[in-house]
């Protein structure tokens, strides 16, 4: 069957609409144009289908002649048919072409790589009909043995002090210090580790900044970092991100010559330690220099923290303000400044040389538009750099024996309350000096408010944390954290209450995100223990599941059985789990028999069977579980 485009258009779709289409409107002819490559008057231009079923002479998938591509690389799939055919359906990668151009039997497609693609040889499907709606088989294999793979290139490493988990790792590309749109993000788990994926805009090098959340603490000792305001830095070509890389940037902007192994020699690490690439908590990490690496990491830490709290009270006396991230910074640049000068090994327990630190922070202050009587700085950093070296120096009294242990975590914490004693001065020194009859802080005594600055005061509170930390046991990091991604239509209501909607996916449920209690060990029988109820009065089956890890590594796996919670008056719950041997779990998930229903549980434990969490004994250590992750349509 032959159609032949004349410039007596009329004509011809009339003989179209009367022989061929019957009933068809006049629109399918300029769809009939726009397949045959555009209509028009006058000429000789031909549109040629043939009897039966359109086919593909050709088919081909091609990127710029790159048999490998990743995240960003547009994919193209060409295809020849044996006629004129309408604009095909085109799926590449499981996913449908962004753009389909073409004419008559010719026509090209063509779409971008994204993170979601599935990584390994990339598919491409054709569906396709002639210009009188006749479909030919679809096509899914090239004529020419073409082929493309997909990959996807990540950025790994971790950010450590001790490791920071939940804080926000991402890819500086422009380096304006802001995460933008196209730079790619990772949270931290409890190990500090990040993955940016690669795209094809990613710098062959470039700056990695990771930001405290509201989230963020050290997942050894659980002290938290939320409003600390610190910012570290440090180079994609690196493995590490911590204070020490922090300081590295920072000491390159101001001389390109400064070399990490300047940065060890002047911190005095160990020989062979690359700031860059070391992390003392790796599992082949020599204890010995794990140890002494960590102790400049809370050395560092601690004078960033105690000086930035330091210049937020200055200018708070001073009547500007600075932000939490503005004074983190600035008390950084006093470190670096202070570090890269130095003729001597930096040791932050050197009274000395922490007290060094006070002019160069006036420095930073200075910049910030920051500017106080000298008794004034001289008090509060004075006060401020006397904390920095008396809990560095605990922080250099600890063994490498001590590493990772209570003890270690209970001096961790001494930076934090340090900040508080400084929080607490300063506010208490303004209201001394608002008091008309106080001309200066001569009379103001510091001490009320300072205590880490002695002896007596340092011992006094690693004490009491050891005691808060179980009398000097390996404390169980315990982290509840609530992330309320839903997957699929599933729901987490206010006062966690958790629906499984019917039509909903089999395999519906909710998953367990709270990191810090992984791997769970079951070595003996065990019971999972819960608040619940139904706040509409009715009945609904709850059950747990352990896995390997998240799907698709689930095995080995555990299903517990089902316990029915019932009412609308809050209860507690329990579901014995036999010893899973030496198997451990780093996947834990709860499903809802009962569909459509609201069932709220809180208080989720796992716990030993020999413990008793509701009795008057002392139970076995049990973990918290923070099911807030809704997935499969639950």
């Amino acid at each position: 069957m032959q159609f032949k485009v004349s410039g007596n258009t009329s004509w011809l779709v009339g003989s179209i609409v009367s022989k061929h289409l019957g009933a068809v409107s006049a629109l399918v002819f300029s769809l009939v144009i726009s397949a045959c490559g555009g209509g028009g008057g006058g000429g000789g231009n031909t549109l040629t289908a043939v009897d039966g079923a359109p086919s593909l002479t050709s088919a081909s998938i091609s990127a710029n002649d790159n048999a490998t591509v990743t995240v960003g690389d547009v994919v193209t799939v060409t295809v020849t048919a044996s006629e004129a055919i309408m604009a095909p359906s085109v799926t590449i990668g499981g996913s449908a072409a962004t753009s389909v151009s073409g004419s008559g039997e010719d026509w090209t497609a063509s779409r971008a790589m994204t993170a979601d693609d599935t990584v390994g040889d990339i598919s491409f499907g054709v569906s396709f009909s002639d210009i009188s709606g006749e479909s030919g088989e679809s096509v899914s294999t090239s004529t020419d043995s073409s082929a493309v793979a997909f990959e996807i290139n990540m950025q790994t490493g971790n950010a450590i002090d001790g490791p920071f988990q939940f804080a926000k790792a991402f890819g500086d590309y422009n380096g304006n210090g802001v995460h933008d749109e196209n730079e790619p993000f990772s949270m931290t788990d409890a190990d500090g580790a990040y993955s940016l994926i690669d795209d094809t805009n990613t710098p062959e090098t470039y700056t990695i900044i990771v930001e405290m959340t509201e989230d963020t603490i050290d997942s050894v000792t659980g002290e938290s970092f939320s409003g600390t305001g610190v910012v570290l830095r440090g180079s994609s070509a690196g493995a590490v991100i911590t204070p020490l890389t922090t300081l590295l940037d920072a000491a390159k902007a101001a001389d390109p010559s400064y070399t990490a192994e300047d940065l060890a020699d002047a911190l005095g690490l160990p020989v062979g330690v690359d700031v860059e690439q070391y992390n003392p908590f790796s599992a082949d990490a020599d204890a010995a220099t794990a140890h002494a690496v960590e102790t400049v990491f809370q050395q560092v830490m601690t004078a960033a923290l105690i000086v930035s709290e330091a210049m937020v009270g200055l200018g708070d006396m001073a009547g500007v303000e600075l932000t939490a991230e503005q004074a983190s910074a600035a008390a950084l640049k006093a470190i670096t400044s202070m570090v890269v000068n130095s003729a001597v090994t930096i040791d932050l327990s050197d009274s000395t040389q922490a007290d060094s630190l006070a002019a160069l922070a006036e420095q930073e202050l200075a910049v910030n538009g920051i500017v106080v009587p000298d008794a004034v700085s001289d008090l509060v950093l004075g006060q401020a750099t006397g904390s920095v070296a008396m809990v560095s120096g605990a922080f250099a009294a600890l063994s490498a024996d001590d590493f990772g242990t209570s003890a270690a975590s209970a001096v961790s914490l001494l930076k934090h309350d340090a900040t508080e004693e400084l929080e607490s001065m300063s506010a208490a020194a303004i209201t001394f000096l608002a008091d008309p009859a106080n001309d200066d802080l001569g009379s103001f005594d510091a001490s009320v408010y300072v205590t880490l600055n002695t002896d007596s005061g340092i011992n006094s509170a690693i004490a009491d944390h050891e005691d808060d930390l179980g009398g000097g046991a390996d404390p169980e990091p315990v982290t509840t954290v609530a992330l309320t991604e839903a997957f699929g239509g599933t729901t987490i209501g206010d006062g966690s209450l958790y629906t499984y909607p019917a039509g909903t996916e089999a395999w519906a449920g909710f998953a367990n995100k709270n990191e810090a209690i992984y791997p769970i060990s079951l070595a003996e029988d065990s019971v999972i223990t819960f608040t619940g109820s139904v706040p509409t009065g009715g009945d609904v089956d709850v059950r747990f599941r352990f896995e390997f890890k998240p799907h698709p590594d689930v095995d080995p796996a555990y299903d517990t059985s089902a316990v029915t919670v019932s009412g609308a008056d809050s209860a507690t719950y329990s579901i014995a789990v036999p010893s899973q041997g030496s198997n451990t779990f780093s996947s834990f998930l709860m499903y809802l028999n009962t569909q459509d229903v609201g069932v709220v549980v809180t208080d989720v434990t796992i716990a030993a069977a020999g413990g008793d969490a509701g009795g008057d004994t002392d139970p076995e250590p049990s973990t918290a579980v923070a099911l807030t992750e809704a997935f499969g349509g639950t």
